[in-house]
């Protein structure tokens, strides 16, 4: 075949490729919807709530979980009006005792008791993603250090500690947990009444997480409590990679979700 053959050819193609242009896409047409009067809907819980409530569903079972120091699931059917009783959802570190204690409708070993504190954390899990090739639950948990110092006149704060970040991932259906570590944290640092701050003497806490649509990293919206500089202080951003999940620790202990300042 000689080159002004091959040279006819390379040009017959490239009129091929001006005159028959690949399809135009669809215009896109943003869809719609209707929203329609409901009866009211309640869902209970034994502890009442004191964050966000995470919700997932499990093919036809709906699972939701509460947490008021510590985290309780529930599971039903196909909406929250089946949900079951809610029953406590331990964390393989929690200290051996810990458990309801059902005279005092509150925890054994807890900061309100004359024997705590214990080894035995509080937690609340705030936000799940479940990786739907292995159906392994990942939580965000909340959870705060002490001493918890009780602050009376004038400053009239009911507790101050300092909060942090944590994973954990449960293989159940968030029944029981794994805790993988804290992953966002402003350290731990003195706590002294006259801050600011009702509740906590700075550190960030109350995390929301949303798996991005390139779904190769999980997105992490969460409070930084640090009163003394606005310029920290609020709502901020931080991401870990989904392929981190499962170790979110570096060996050394560093944590590979990145905060965005």
């Amino acid at each position: 075949m000689t080159i002004r053959r091959l040279g006819a050819m390379a040009s017959a193609a490239l009129a091929m490729a001006c005159t028959n242009p690949e399809p135009a896409a669809p215009p896109f047409v943003p869809p719609t919807l209707t929203l329609v009067p409901a009866p009211e809907l309640r869902i209970t819980s034994p502890v009442g709530s004191d964050c966000n409530r995470p919700s997932f569903w499990v093919g036809d079972t709906f699972y939701h979980i509460v947490s008021n120091q510590h985290a309780w699931r529930s599971s039903g059917a196909r909406d929250a009006a089946g949900a079951q009783a809610f029953t406590l959802a331990r964390f393989a570190d929690d200290h051996p005792t810990f458990a309801w204690d059902s005279t005092r409708q509150w925890y054994v070993h807890d900061i309100n008791t004359s024997e705590g504190p214990t080894n035995t954390p509080m937690r609340w899990i705030e936000s799940v993603y479940r990786r739907p090739s292995t159906g392994a639950l990942y939580g965000l948990y909340h959870t705060e250090e002490g001493p918890y110092v009780r602050c009376g006149a004038p400053f009239e704060r009911p507790y101050l500690s300092v909060p942090h970040i944590g994973l954990a991932k449960s293989t159940d259906d968030g029944r029981s947990w794994q805790n993988l570590g804290l992953i966002l944290s402003d350290g731990s640092f003195p706590i002294h009444c006259d801050l600011p701050i009702r509740f906590f003497a700075g550190g960030v806490g109350d995390p929301s997480m949303a798996v991005g649509p390139d779904s190769v990293y999980a997105y992490i919206a969460f409070t930084d409590y640090s009163g003394a500089n606005p310029a920290t202080q609020g709502i901020q951003l931080a991401r870990i990679a989904l392929q981190d999940l499962d170790a979110p620790l570096h060996p050394d202990g560093r944590s590979k979700a990145l905060r965005w300042h």
